[in-house]
């Protein structure tokens, strides 16, 4: 038994004084700032040996300017515009292609007295021109404009754009991404008293946000019906209240210079008669 207990002594003995060499050596570690630095720099050592592998990223020197439009995500949208100017945007993959004879869906949730005037599909980053019946034009990205499901009516289009009270959307353009295409197109304005009026639509790349005059109207009653792209080859059909047109080629238009003229007369009116329509005939 004296045998036995002295050597459970001996180990007891041996761990106590193990575990004090220890602790001596961890406080000696804690005063030590150049021991710290050396288990770090170990410890990284193994880190590295066991997990590193080759750089895949490359640092290259660039001098980027990034607006919010670079973080929008390219999506192709439909958008809706209704008479009383509420428009939206809408992704595509909301709708469904459906068979003949289905019933359909709604695309617009519309109030009383209300419908819809213009729908199109457009990329997220597409710019789109909102020409209005005073004559002013403003410039919008489809993925700035509310987005909303098919059976939402959208918001207002004064609450978007600078629009004074009286003020109507009378045409809404989506344009090429490429800008450098807009030399190739031109737009064809005709107005509520017969006047017409050809431009190229580079004339319109400088648009702020706020608006700028698209056309001067000859007289205060005087409103743009509609605007339009046409190319040099396209005909130009103006239509009536009481029932009359007429169709001309776009050349007999001469194009333009600038956005603060007011054109050139496209169809003589009789007493009480105005136009209410233009169609540009490929």
């Amino acid at each position: 038994m004296q045998r036995l207990t002295g050597l459970g002594r001996d180990e007891l003995s041996n761990e106590v004084n193990t575990l004090a060499e220890k602790i001596a050596d961890l406080l000696d570690i804690l005063r030590s700032r150049a021991r710290i630095i050396a288990i770090i720099k170990e410890d990284l050592i193994q880190i590295r040996d066991s997990f590193a592998v080759p750089r895949r990223s490359q640092f290259i020197e660039a001098d980027l300017e990034l607006g919010d439009e670079d973080f929008i995500e390219r999506e192709e949208m439909v958008v809706t515009l209704s008479h009383q100017g509420y428009i939206k945007r809408t992704a595509l993959s909301e709708y469904r292609t459906q068979n003949r004879g289905g019933r359909g869906r709604a695309g617009m949730s519309t109030k009383d007295e209300d419908w819809v005037v213009g729908l199109f599909a457009a990329s997220t980053h597409t710019p789109i021109l909102f020409f209005t019946d005073k004559g002013l034009v403003y410039r919008e990205k489809v993925w700035r404009l509310p987005q909303g499901d098919p059976r939402t009516k959208g918001r207002s289009v004064a609450n978007i754009l600078a629009l004074d009270k009286d003020e109507r959307i009378s045409s809404v353009l989506a344009l090429p991404e490429d800008e450098s295409t807009w030399g190739e197109l031109e737009l064809m304005f005709a107005t509520k008293k017969g006047t017409v009026r050809r431009n190229s639509l580079t004339d319109f790349q400088r648009i702020s946000r706020g608006g700028k005059i698209a056309m001067k109207l000859q007289e205060d009653e005087d409103q743009i019906i509609n605007v339009a792209i046409c190319l040099p080859s396209d005909d130009v059909l103006l239509t009536t209240k009481l029932g009359q047109c007429i169709r001309f080629s776009a050349t007999d238009v001469r194009v333009f210079k600038g956005r603060d003229s007011t054109g050139v007369r496209g169809i003589n009116l009789a007493n009480g008669d105005e136009v209410i329509s233009m169609s540009i005939l490929k």
